[in-house]
């Protein structure tokens, strides 16, 4: 067992926060496996959540740059849950609402639902997808305008691109064949991926300002300067925001193709393996 308390105080008041790990039992007596307490009263994990703001640098963030985009997305949930309540509260009910509309899809994949069924989780999903995506954006707006003196000595300029999954009724529409077949909600939130880019060295800062800042001026972090770009032999401008481009590219030919359940899963994965 282990056990970790501490006092975290502010200019309002001071809570003792105790965490204790067990393996599930302790003296003969079950007991969680984790358990959270403030101020004595036994709490949700996510409670916690905010109390104490902290820091941590290791090598696993590199993920963030390299890792898949579920990584990059989790990353942002993580930050917006602390300072935003209501985001919490969405983004737990647009998952619940995510895996029901998903298992409807399947039952009429299967031919046990009728299509009209998905209207009422279509207007839920749009409507908390919509407040997820305006303060993702926020967020990644405000990380840009930042000037991070550090960086400002090293002279690189980098930002980040929000590479966002648009959701609505239209896209709905489109998609809906593809959906039905692979029984998977292919636009929203939890398609959304956040791409690092940095400054192309080519574009000189005393150019036209509003040109230096255009986001096309600049390139992938995850592949600059890698053998996987230079073996790809592409310009700059070929390279700019290559996953939505692919991505588009691919969903038209899944959909247009008229593809089996089983062969339209093979080129999901391959889809979208940039934005899942």
């Amino acid at each position: 067992m282990a056990r970790i308390k501490g006092l975290v105080g502010t200019d309002d008041e001071t809570k003792e926060l105790e965490i204790t790990l067990t393996r599930g039992e302790v003296t003969g007596i079950k007991t969680p496996l984790k358990k959270f307490t403030i101020n004595g009263v036994s709490k949700r994990s996510i409670d916690f959540v905010g109390i104490l703001p902290s820091v941590l640098f290791w090598p696993e963030d590199m993920e963030l740059v390299t890792g898949s985009p579920t990584i990059r997305r989790h990353y942002l949930d993580s930050v917006l849950i602390q300072i935003d309540r209501e985001y919490r509260r969405t983004l737990n009910s647009y998952e619940r609402a995510l895996r029901q509309r998903n298992k409807l899809l399947e039952a009429i994949r299967e031919n046990q639902a009728d299509r009209q069924q998905l209207l009422f989780w279509d207007q839920l999903l749009i409507k908390q997808g919509n407040y997820l995506t305006g303060k993702r954006e926020e967020f990644i707006s405000s990380v840009n305008e930042t000037e991070l003196p550090a960086l400002l000595k090293t002279g690189a300029k980098y930002m980040l691109y929000y590479d966002k999954s648009i959701i609505s009724h239209l896209r709905f529409d489109q998609l809906r064949p593809a959906e039905i077949a692979s029984a998977v909600t292919l636009v929203g939130p939890h398609r959304d991926d956040m791409i690092f880019k940095i400054r192309n060295p080519d574009i000189k800062s005393e150019e036209n300002e509003t040109e230096f800042e255009n986001p096309n001026n600049y390139k992938d972090l995850s592949l600059y300067g890698s053998r996987g770009e230079q073996r790809q032999r592409r310009s700059f401008s070929q390279t700019a925001y290559p996953r939505e481009t692919f991505r588009k590219r691919a969903t038209r030919r899944a959909i247009f193709q008229n593809q089996t359940p089983h062969n339209f899963l093979g080129k999901k994965n391959l889809a979208f393996c940039f934005g899942s």
